[in-house]
């Protein structure tokens, strides 16, 4: 199970964004989504790994035009979790 997980101000920001303008099911998902991440004993095996510019991130579906990018760190038996975007596909990988 995961030891810590981290909201990067972005992280926080967007998903406050989201909170005040999306439908409450799109909400449910993405609360879904963290929750398991936050109960995964390997998170990194139920996201996408990215490669190039995002290497070492990982992508969870939320829908088909939203995702978590997240990343994920071992250090002495512990895992953490860092939460680094949630949007729709295009924004998440920052392509604006």
């Amino acid at each position: 199970m995961v030891n810590d997980l981290i909201f990067s101000s972005q992280f926080g920001k967007l998903y406050r964004i989201k909170r005040k303008r999306s439908a409450k099911e799109l909400m449910e998902k993405v609360d879904n989504g963290i929750a398991a991440l936050r109960h995964s004993d390997r998170p990194e095996m139920i996201g996408t790994h990215k490669k190039g510019r995002l290497s070492g991130y990982y992508s969870y579906e939320i829908s088909s035009g939203h995702r978590i990018l997240y990343k994920v760190e071992r250090t002495e038996g512990a895992v953490h979790v860092y939460l680094h975007r949630v949007c729709d596909h295009k924004n998440v990988y920052g392509r604006d």
